[in-house]
């Protein structure tokens, strides 16, 4: 997959989960633009798009992006997930809506669907007071993907 497939993906399915902005796309497609020469012409479609029309930037980087997502690209987005929750940028609750939202809407194995939909459960019930708490499920859901992430980055080295 070349690098700009790759950003590509990751672009879209970011904002169908709500990952990114418009401007962090078309930041992104300007920047592409300014350091190559030859750049696909879908990809000047996604800089002169409304920053705030996210289905607008999903259908311009669709002959761009792949449609299923490669490892790496779930790798990325779960990264994303991560790095947001690490830094106050969602919350748990938020976080555990990211992952059930890359579980239904994106291609990941079967592992990840399991621990996932665990998640998910697991935090509705505790939310709802029936059994467990939220802060063992947050440290779980922290642990997990700290742990998905490193051992991914192993394996795109490897």
């Amino acid at each position: 997959m070349s690098s700009c497939e790759h950003e590509a993906t990751f672009y879209r399915a970011a904002l169908l989960l709500g990952l990114v902005d418009g401007g962090e796309v078309i930041a992104w497609a300007d920047a592409v633009i300014a350091r190559d020469v030859a750049v696909p012409h879908a990809l000047l479609d996604v800089s002169v798009t409304a920053p705030g029309d996210l289905s607008a930037l999903r259908i311009a980087l669709q002959p761009l992006a792949r449609d299923d997502e490669a490892p790496d690209v779930v790798h990325a987005i779960l990264d994303r997930a991560r790095s947001d929750l690490e830094r106050g940028r969602r919350n748990i609750g938020d976080t555990v809506t990211v992952l059930a939202q890359v579980r239904r809407f994106l291609t990941v194995t079967t592992a990840v669907v399991d621990a996932l939909d665990a998640f998910q459960d697991d935090y509705m019930l505790a939310a709802a007071g029936v059994i467990g708490d939220v802060a063992t499920i947050e440290r779980n859901v922290r642990s997990w993907l700290a742990h998905y992430a490193g051992a991914e980055a192993m394996l795109l080295t490897a």
